[in-house]
C-alpha cells in the first residue's frame, strides 16, 4: 500500500483489517498497525493522504489516536443506534 501511495505498484490504496485484536494479533503487532499509519501521515504533513486503512476491532487504538482525524466512528453493536446502519437487521 505504501509503495502504491508513493506511485509504485498497483495496490488499490484501500486496506480493511476487520477482526478482534485478541483473536488474531499479539498486542504489540496490533499497536504497530496504528503507529505505522500515524508515522506515514506525519511523513507527508502537507499532503492529503491518498490511501485509507480501516481497522475494525474490539480493542481501542492507542489513546492519542482515539480522536479525529484518526478515529472515524466508534460503533457498538449492542444497541441499534451504535450499529453502522443504525438498525437491527434481525428484526426485519
Amino acid at each position: 500500500m505504501l509503495l502504491s501511495a508513493e506511485g509504485f505498484g498497483h495496490h488499490p490504496r484501500f486496506l480493511i483489517h476487520d477482526s478482534p485484536r485478541e483473536a488474531d494479533l499479539a498486542n504489540d503487532i496490533y499497536q504497530r498497525f496504528f503507529l505505522y499509519m500515524e508515522e506515514l501521515a506525519m511523513a507527508f504533513p502537507d499532503v492529503e493522504p491518498n490511501y485509507q486503512h480501516i481497522i475494525t476491532t474490539t480493542e481501542p487504538p492507542p489513546e492519542r489516536l482515539q480522536v479525529k482525524p484518526w478515529l472515524i466512528a466508534k460503533l457498538d453493536a449492542s444497541q441499534a443506534d451504535g450499529r453502522l446502519i443504525k438498525a437491527n437487521l434481525g428484526d426485519h
